[in-house]
């Protein structure tokens, strides 16, 4: 998975939602599944998903999840979920994260979304990064 950098959430959105503007494209919305999913460093991430993302005349626009870390606000741009026999890419990540609100604020619970993304790459209902340039 892709690490970036940034300094804030806010920041990473506004930059997200500039870079596809200037690729001719829209950031129709984002949501924040959880604040609170830590790894075994002490570290703690927000898990945002951005979507969906295409041409004003794209109505199956893909959509991404990123971790975002709190602190030093590095991003990890963990895949691309596009629409797929009819699903919206907002359901699909709704498929793939069933149960997260019970896992969140966990201890490891930032594994459990590393696995989850994993076993929708390998079912092909989700891609991995498309950084761009």
């Amino acid at each position: 998975m892709t690490s970036l950098m940034f300094i804030n959430h806010r920041d990473f959105i506004a930059n997200r939602r500039l870079q596809i503007a200037s690729d001719g494209g829209y950031m129709e919305d984002s949501y924040d599944y959880g604040l609170y999913w830590k790894d075994d460093h002490a570290g703690v991430y927000r898990l945002t998903w951005i979507g969906p993302i295409g041409r004003t005349d794209d109505s199956a626009a893909p959509g991404e999840l990123y971790l975002v870390r709190l602190g030093d606000g590095v991003v990890e741009y963990l895949c691309t979920i596009p629409p797929s026999d009819g699903d919206r890419p907002a359901e699909r990540v709704e498929d793939i994260l069933e149960g997260w609100a019970e896992i969140c604020g966990e201890r490891r619970s930032y594994y459990w979304i590393r696995d989850r993304v994993r076993e929708a790459i390998e079912a092909g209902w989700a891609t991995l990064p498309h950084l761009h340039a």
